[in-house]
């Protein structure tokens, strides 16, 4: 497999195109498939690939509704991913979606990892919380911490362990302290899916604050281990169907 890079399109738009371009012809590439679903330079890319009359599949791994509720600057839309030959999606709702949008969609079920077949299934007699997720906007940490502290108030013996990083650590730390938790609070920064299994077997209960996801694996991991989830109410995941 090969492996080919081309330049940023916030730092050099002009050489993007132009090398994709160059490559999608030196290569003989006869169908692309992108997986950065909510990249700025969609249009674009798709733009070039199109012009060549190379076969496009657009995979998108979360869901349909993320950008009437995130404000971000990418063009993912509707009109956007149109031209692609074929989306495949990973949750029934949004095959459905793009289908009604007159947009070929083909369902994908993500499998279940072989490591999740044969693993020591938490006692759930202990204290521990577990948070893994990145620490960023669109995975809400500061509601988990606003969860965590009313929890707090009334068993100061519960521990929050959250397991990932990200561009807020720093502010949640702040929070942490601000607000009387840092005994209570632990970051263990990114860890390996083979380091993640201690903090499933060590816990009690999985805290999950997203509020718009495609296939989220700590939910798969979560009922896996047996932990009971706490999350917001969102019935269009593939997971949560059966309540």
């Amino acid at each position: 497999m090969k492996r080919l890079v081309i330049p940023n399109i916030y730092s050099d738009k002009k050489g993007r195109f132009k090398t994709l371009l160059e490559y999608l012809k030196e290569e003989k590439v006869d169908l692309f498939i992108n997986n950065s679903w909510m990249d700025s330079a969609i249009l674009w890319d798709v733009a070039v690939v199109k012009y060549l009359d190379i076969s496009y599949i657009h995979y998108c791994h979360s869901h349909f509704s993320y950008e009437y509720k995130i404000t971000m600057d990418n063009l993912y839309t509707v009109d956007e991913i149109s031209p692609a030959d074929l989306v495949i999606a990973i949750s029934e709702n949004n095959a459905k979606f793009y289908q009604m949008c007159n947009i070929d969609s083909y369902l994908v079920n993500n499998p279940i990892p072989d490591d999740l077949k044969n693993i020591k299934v938490s006692n759930l007699n202990n204290n521990h919380i577990l948070m893994p997720s990145r620490l960023e906007i669109v995975k809400y940490p500061y509601e988990a911490l606003k969860v965590f502290k009313k929890a707090y108030e009334k068993n100061n013996d519960l521990i929050l362990d959250i397991v990932g990083g990200g561009s807020l650590e720093e502010g949640l730390k702040k929070y942490v302290v601000d607000n009387g938790l840092k005994d209570n609070v632990v970051f263990h920064g990114r860890k390996t899916s083979e380091e993640m299994a201690s903090f499933y077997e060590k816990s009690s209960m999985l805290l999950f604050t997203s509020k718009l996801e495609g296939y989220p694996m700590v939910l798969l991991e979560a009922k896996a281990y047996g932990l009971p989830i706490i999350m917001f109410d969102l019935p269009f995941l593939t997971l949560t169907k059966d309540n």
